[in-house]
């Protein structure tokens, strides 16, 4: 190798800045769009997932809401105000002690104090 000699012969071993530049330019152009089309696709989803469920909740607080009252109306005797001697009754019992006295007075009798329990004739 002479002193005159360049290390790397090939003349051209540096990159053009300007096409550096152009290339870091669309590529950043790119990922940006990118970003915004993937952002706008989440929030998309989010949004018609969120109504999906906000339109199916009526329906479950009303699906529960229902099933709740149907259990206290069919619930075991208890009692409500023990030292009035107020008991809550089954629904189907309420109903055959409002037939049987033709729709007048009170459907029950107060109970009688027997173990704690509320009793209804």
């Amino acid at each position: 190798m002479s002193a005159h000699e360049h290390p790397n012969p090939n003349p051209h071993d540096d990159p053009a800045a300007s096409q550096v530049a152009m290339v870091g330019i669309v590529g950043g152009l790119i990922v940006l769009v990118l970003v915004v089309l993937l952002v706008g696709l989440y929030y998309g989803t989010e949004s018609r997932v969120t109504s999906e469920v906000l339109a199916e909740q009526p329906a479950l607080l009303a699906g529960r809401l229902f099933e709740q009252q149907r259990a206290s109306l069919m619930a075991p005797p208890t009692w409500v105000d023990k030292e009035k001697r107020v008991a809550r009754i089954p629904l189907d019992r309420a109903v055959e002690l409002t037939i049987r006295n033709g729709g007048r007075g009170p459907a029950s009798r107060p109970a009688t104090a027997s173990a704690g329990q509320p009793q209804v004739d």
